[in-house]
């Protein structure tokens, strides 16, 4: 996962004792390991509760310099800690569908890390400190078929979080970026989506997202090759236009005027090897309020993705 540039210390001017930071330009690359363990019991017929333990160590990849500014580095340590989560799920699709309709999806989680099951940093002389931190997040999604189109569809997605204890360094959650939701990649747990905006284009320990899409069917290819038994067959073609609103924040005294991303998706739905289901986005999204973000003619305004947006 990259970060901001490597700083060190250097003297003000030769023979001071006055330090100052100095980049070197040279990326700092984080590798984070996870190993985790989950138990899930339905309690209803739509709903689930799961019970998970997680331990995350975040270090650099490459060593750093002897006279690195530690106080600009990313979090260093062990990440350990408990959680519960509640979801609600309920969904229909149809063989022209493109998108789930009259479906409807909310979840709530309630994660701790705690130095009791380990958890510590690591300060700016190397020493572990304890960490411990309490973070609340949700979402709740609705897919709207809309009257007298058929399979069009209005997707509203809302999310937020918070967290409540110690602090992390460029906060707990990071907006920012195209990526959806894919088998393919793994994102890091802090990122959250905003399309028209670069990735951890923003930062915070709260947050939040809302976002909505309209989705409509475009045409219905039902093609594969005859030629040769490849494994291979494509749907359809649909597309979408979407507005993303987000804002991360450390106080809410912090909160900042919404970032607002816009733009417009083609999407392809296929089925690979005989089985899997395969979606590919081709899009386009600029900002439209807020800084940091793409213009309408910027390369990164432009993106492909394999998956879901959500």
């Amino acid at each position: 996962m990259p970060f901001n540039d490597i700083y060190v210390e250097e003297p003000l001017n030769p023979g001071a004792n006055v330090p100052m930071s100095a980049s070197t330009n040279t990326r700092y690359w984080e590798v984070r390991n996870r190993l985790g363990a989950s138990v899930t019991y339905q309690w209803r017929e739509r709903s689930v509760i799961t019970a998970r333990y997680s331990a995350l160590t975040r270090a650099p990849l490459e060593e750093l310099p002897k006279n690195v500014d530690a106080s600009r580095l990313p979090p260093r340590g062990l990440l350990s800690g408990v959680g519960v989560g509640l979801r609600y799920s309920r969904s229909r699709a149809y063989a022209r569908s493109v998108s789930p309709e009259g479906a409807r999806y909310a979840a709530l989680n309630i994660d701790t890390n705690n130095q009791v099951l380990g958890s510590y940093l690591l300060d700016e002389n190397d020493a572990r400190v304890p960490f411990n931190q309490l973070q609340i997040t949700g979402q709740l999604r609705e897919y709207v078929e809309l009257p007298g189109a058929s399979h069009h569809v209005l997707a509203l997605w809302a999310s937020g979080g918070a967290s409540i204890g110690d602090d992390l360094q460029y906060g707990s959650f990071r907006l920012g970026g195209s990526y959806g939701e894919s088998p393919f990649y793994q994102l890091p747990e802090d990122w959250r989506p905003l399309r028209g905006f670069p990735p951890a284009v923003d930062g915070g320990d709260s947050y939040y997202l809302l976002s909505a899409e309209l989705r409509a069917p475009i045409r219905v290819i039902d093609w594969g090759p005859s030629f040769m038994p490849t494994p291979l067959f494509l749907k359809n073609l649909h597309g979408a236009a979407f507005v993303d609103v987000g804002d991360a924040f450390f106080t809410l005294d912090g909160a900042a005027a919404p970032r607002v991303g816009a733009g417009a998706e083609l999407r392809v739905d296929a089925v690979v090897g005989w089985a899997a289901l395969l979606s590919v986005r081709l899009g386009w999204g600029v900002a439209v309020v807020g800084s940091g973000g793409y213009g309408p003619l910027d390369p990164g305004a432009f993106y492909a993705r394999i998956g879901s947006s959500f």
